[in-house]
């Protein structure tokens, strides 16, 4: 395996990224946890802090000890799993009742990391979303997308928001 030293946190917060750039190397973590999910993997601990990056400047999504495949019969132990920030109300609620939509919506949260260039801030997210969502620095189309990331639980959420994210 090639030797992942770069930081997705770093490129991120540091370097001289347009918006479109940023949202790339989102729209490239979907794509991966795209896989996941066709292979019955939910990884339930997407974070900034969970990709690396490559010598490639594409990013890979790590870490996943605490995965959950839907084809076992056994569930991990009950107990706070990811982080607070990025995690679905559902996941922090019970680890077991992760879904391929608890994945989608950690990934429209480190879309809006990427877009912050910054942790989102929780406590003014959860005062009321759809007004952080407006206030966000970017196109109107990526505000829609993360506004129904955000709620509504759709599969086809993270295959229509891919495209939008280019």
């Amino acid at each position: 395996m090639e030797l992942l030293h770069g930081r997705f946190r770093t490129v991120i917060e540091n370097e001289v990224l347009s918006l479109r750039n940023r949202l790339d190397l989102v729209r490239q973590v979907g794509k991966t946890l795209e896989a996941a999910h066709a292979r019955g993997i939910i990884h339930r601990d997407i974070r900034p802090d969970n990709i690396l990056m490559g010598g490639d400047r594409k990013p890979y999504l790590t870490d996943f000890d605490i995965a959950l495949s839907l084809h076992e019969t056994r569930y991990t132990q009950i107990g706070l799993m990811g982080n607070i920030v990025y995690s679905a109300p559902e996941q922090l609620k019970d680890p077991r009742d992760a879904t391929e939509r608890s994945d989608i919506y950690s990934l429209a949260m480190l879309a809006v990391y990427a877009i912050l260039r910054e942790d989102p801030d929780l406590a003014a997210f959860q005062r009321d979303r759809y007004l952080f969502i407006e206030h966000l620095n970017c196109p109107l189309e990526v505000k829609q997308l993360l506004a129904r990331a955000l709620s509504a639980p759709a599969r086809p959420v993270l295959r229509v928001g891919l495209g939008l994210l280019q």
